[in-house]
């Protein structure tokens, strides 16, 4: 599944789109949505580096 985020969506909300996704991606975390490991696969991270 993908997500499609408008350009006018990011322009709003001040970030790059690299800096929204990885905000996306941290508030999942955050809300126990996904998993440290997921969060850390989806940025491209090692465990220990996202911690």
């Amino acid at each position: 599944m993908s997500l499609v985020i408008s350009d006018e969506l990011v322009k709003a909300s001040g970030f790059s789109e690299n800096e929204l996704f990885w905000e996306i991606v941290l508030m999942l975390f955050q809300q126990d949505q996904i998993s440290l490991g997921k969060a850390s696969e989806l940025l491209g991270l090692h465990r220990m580096q996202f911690q």
